[in-house]
């Protein structure tokens, strides 16, 4: 039967295509021939996903509601199984098909997309529950720009690689400073879970600040320290204030006629002492969660010999005082946080430099309790 090329009926020509005895194997050959000279990326496949030894056909049917659609073969004749639109209605859909688990029975892999200037992109993963096609999983991300499935570790099952949250709006100033950020799920043999989420390398010394913070709530100590001394030692970071927020936001405008530009600001001199002097505290903090005591030791004398006599720097250095004294007086990690969290309540003006509101809409916002995290 000719097929011919997908139209506002597309589910009635595919319906005929395989109720006449249509092969849905060629059916994806046919197109790939018709899409190899579009844009389309809507997805197709034919793969038995419901776990029954008969391959069901998929696709995304752009010219008619934008909709994932699953054909079965029931009876002996084809019939929309299943609309897959997720728990919202986008204005454009993906369709992956993956075997991601080890079950034998691959997964439906559905990204929606809608929006121009704040594009909002929800991956859900659905699965044959026996009866319809419930949603294993899904996650959100703020202008998906790449999706990928592959074995990133090794171990026998795939996982979604997902890079975003770097909108396409050049000019919505909010976002500014912005960085890709790559979330990875993975399989943990029941469902699947976030295994990782990182943003791409630090360009401003406060995002280094804030990778290495998320790094010590994930475990990730090791490389907590290495970013810590990034922040210290690595001038090759960049400085960020009020004023280059301000700055770097008309830049974004510069393009429109008539726009008269906002000269560059003087660099904050303010900010290095500030963020180095928190990275020796917390470098300090994970050398006694690893029982390092006699490092944490020359850490602390180092923060006091070098930033004591900064006026910027000692309010950290007060800050590390405070966890120091109380630790070393009970030798629990309980007491010196509560020491460090309770000079954070009492002095929050410490707490805008490593994250606050003229950091960006990526940026976390630090509360008393971010300055130490091992309760």
């Amino acid at each position: 039967e000719k097929l011919e090329y997908p139209t506002t009926n597309a589910t009635d020509n595919i319906l005929e295509f395989l109720n006449k005895g249509g092969n849905g194997q060629s059916l994806v050959r046919r197109l790939d021939q018709i899409y190899s000279k579009t844009e389309y990326s809507g997805g197709y496949a034919f793969l038995d996903v419901t776990g029954d030894q008969v391959s069901e056909f998929l696709y995304v049917e752009l010219y008619y509601g934008e909709r994932p659609i699953v054909f079965s073969c029931r009876n002996g004749k084809y019939e929309v199984l299943a609309i897959l639109t997720g728990q919202h209605d986008f204005g454009f859909h993906e369709l992956k098909v993956e075997n991601l688990s080890s079950d034998g029975i691959p997964q439906i892999i559905v990204i929606g997309t809608d929006g121009v200037s704040f594009p909002q992109s929800t991956v859900y993963l659905y699965k044959w529950n026996g009866r319809t096609f419930s949603i294993l999983g899904q996650v959100s991300i703020l202008a998906l720009r790449r999706a990928q499935i592959k074995d990133t570790d090794k171990n026998g099952t795939k996982e979604i690689i997902l890079t975003g949250d770097n909108p396409g709006c050049l000019s919505c100033s909010n976002f500014i400073p912005q960085r890709e950020r790559t979330i990875t799920y993975g399989w943990n043999g029941k469902e699947f879970v976030e295994i990782s989420n990182k943003f791409a390398f630090p360009e401003y010394r406060f995002q280094a600040v804030q990778d290495a913070d998320s790094a010590v709530l994930s475990g990730g100590y090791d490389d907590a320290v290495h970013v810590y001394k990034d922040v210290i030692s690595n001038r090759n970071l960049e400085w960020w204030s009020p004023e280059r927020m301000l700055y770097e936001q008309d830049a974004s405008y510069r393009w429109i006629p008539g726009i008269t530009p906002v000269p560059m600001p003087e660099e904050d001199l303010t900010e290095y002492p500030r963020l180095a002097t928190y990275a020796y505290y917390r470098i300090m903090l994970i050398h006694i969660v690893q029982e390092h005591e006699s490092d944490a030791a020359t850490i602390y004398d180092t923060v006091q010999e070098k930033f004591d006599s900064d006026p910027y720097g000692q309010p950290y250095v007060e800050m590390a005082t405070a966890f120091w004294n109380a630790y070393q007086s009970t030798h629990k990690m309980y007491d010196g946080c509560a020491a460090a969290i309770q000079y954070a309540a009492q002095h929050p003006e410490i707490l805008t430099p490593l994250g606050s509101d003229y950091h960006g809409a990526q940026s976390h916002s630090y509360v008393p309790a971010d300055v130490c995290p091992f309760r």
